[in-house]
């Protein structure tokens, strides 16, 4: 198991949860499903991680400047 899978693990365990609703393009939503499918994993897995992705790359450099802003 790599550090992704763990990490993921970890994310889904946690208690402190709150539920959102978005809207996003059907052909978006669309590829979210078949990638779960193909990964034997629900939906909520896969968005998951790629706001994981998102959080790790692009989005935490942005956080992180802004923390040096503060």
């Amino acid at each position: 198991m790599n550090l992704n899978e763990l990490q993921m693990r970890s994310m889904m365990a946690t208690e402190d949860k709150t539920q959102v609703s978005l809207r996003v393009p059907a052909a978006m939503l669309a590829d979210f499903e078949r990638i779960a499918t193909a990964l034997d994993r629900d939906r909520t897995w896969v968005m998951l991680r790629a706001f994981r992705v998102y959080l790790d790359g692009e989005g935490g450099h942005l956080l992180d400047e802004m923390k040096g802003i503060e």
